[in-house]
């Protein structure tokens, strides 16, 4: 799902993914399920997403979000703290572009950004299938490390000085401002 803000507002949890915000509802079965309102009026169904019972644990000292269905429960998420965004990565903020060779990718790509969300620092790319968003964890002045769990999370966004500027290389992608 990538990066996801949860909200407590007043009692009221909701979620943001994918820029899109929605409602997360206790269900009589003590499981919290998904509800969105256009307007904040007119429920909207959500299909099979709607079914989707979400639940919290605590899984080898993290905090975790499971999603169950039919199959049973699955790892989607996990909490995690925001730690202190340094200048050289602030200075870094903004929208990048695919700087690789290979056509393909750059034909899906649409371009990438760093930016600032709810204190994380976040690193967004937008394909032609949609955006993903991931949180880092800058663990340097050049490198910088995805947090969560799941696949290609705990792997390293590096800094790389050229002649034209910085560019930042992540799982073989390059990109450059």
């Amino acid at each position: 799902l990538g990066f996801m803000v949860i909200q407590d507002t007043g009692g009221r949890l909701s979620v943001e993914v994918g820029g899109k915000r929605l409602s997360l509802k206790r269900r009589a079965n003590g499981y919290l399920g998904l509800e969105y309102r256009l307007l904040g009026l007119f429920p909207i169904n959500l299909g099979k997403l709607g079914q989707v019972e979400f639940t919290r644990a605590r899984i080898a000292g993290r905090e975790v979000l499971l999603a169950g269905g039919a199959g049973g429960f699955s790892l989607v998420g996990e909490k995690i703290e925001t730690t202190p965004i340094p200048a050289t990565w602030r200075a870094r903020l903004g929208n990048y572009e695919y700087a690789g060779d290979d056509a393909f990718i750059a034909a899906e790509i649409r371009g990438a950004r760093l930016v600032t969300k709810n204190g994380f620092l976040v690193s967004e790319i937008r394909a032609k299938r949609g955006t993903g968003q991931s949180a880092l964890d800058p663990i340097g002045d050049d490198e910088a490390i995805l947090r969560g769990l799941g696949r290609g999370l705990g792997e390293t966004v590096h800094v790389r000085r050229t002649s034209d500027g910085e560019t930042l290389h992540f799982s073989g992608l390059v990109f450059k401002r």
